[in-house]
């Protein structure tokens, strides 16, 4: 955080009580359809942005998601029961943008597989998260990420059509370089990258953003909806609010390689 500057981020907190988060959703296929796309490495790649490494199989024993310009995700496949339920862990290395990569904390996560008349109904869980402005900043990253991977997933099972490399991560997506957090006024700057996009368009911690190339913005998605849309390099103008007034400015968007690189968190 900016040095001698006291921040007040008001966060939100719906969806997410007791350090957990939770989504309840029904797909329409039969239960062996959706366990088999959960569980099977060739159909996770249909969907998911960091599927694991090719030829993984969900059954108990360790594995690493893979996600780009960050660390390997550990994950320790727990109890299994086939058609019903699977419980695994994930490692967090929370220290990683101070250059401590080792695993700091980790998540429980249950994902479960339940008949319903009109097809399946899953219900993923994932808890554990701490109490901090770290945590908080990774939760909300993480938890848009899961976001997005369950509804790839719905879209995938009841449309048959892979959504690998559509709509979510994606190697070319721009960055406005700097840690966010998703609070009740808007989108609040926590932290800014040096050199990114943030400091050139003249953004400071504390500031809430009020549109983003000419699209108002609300929350963390629609923020990453133009990052992906414009792509890095992008000339980009920024309107944001701070101490009662309203400033613009613009810069250019930083590669997301660049801002991860430079330490931000929950970016």
């Amino acid at each position: 955080m900016t040095a001698g500057v006291e921040v007040t981020i008001h966060e939100k907190k719906e969806d997410f009580m007791g350090g957990k988060y939770e989504r309840t959703f029904v797909v329409a296929v039969p239960i062996a359809r959706a366990w088999r796309a959960f569980v099977d490495p060739k159909e996770r790649e249909n969907y998911v942005a960091a599927p694991g490494q090719r030829g993984d199989m969900w059954e108990e024993g360790e594995l690493q998601s893979i996600v780009p310009n960050q660390p390997p995700r550990e994950i320790e496949i727990g109890k299994v029961e086939p058609m019903r339920v699977i419980n695994y862990r994930e490692g967090m290395r929370l220290g990683w943008t101070r250059g401590d990569p080792s695993i700091t904390d980790w998540l429980d996560v249950t994902v479960t597989f339940e008949e319903e008349a009109s097809g399946t109904r899953i219900t993923f869980t994932r808890s554990g998260f701490g109490d901090s402005e770290e945590w908080d900043l990774l939760r909300q990253a993480t938890n848009l990420g899961q976001d997005e991977t369950l509804a790839d997933l719905v879209f995938y099972l009841e449309t048959g059509i892979p959504v690998h490399g559509l709509r979510h991560f994606n190697q070319q997506k721009g960055s406005v370089g700097a840690s966010m957090l998703e609070s009740y006024r808007g989108i609040e700057i926590v932290e800014v990258i040096p050199g990114g996009f943030a400091e050139q368009a003249g953004l400071r911690a504390g500031d809430t953003l009020v549109q983003l190339g000419g699209a108002a913005v609300y929350k963390r998605s629609e923020v990453h909806a133009v990052e992906r849309a414009l792509g890095p390099g992008a000339r980009v103008a920024v309107m944001f609010a701070r101490a009662g007034q309203i400033l613009t400015g613009d810069g250019t968007l930083s590669e997301a390689a660049y801002t991860q690189s430079h330490g931000a968190r929950g970016a």
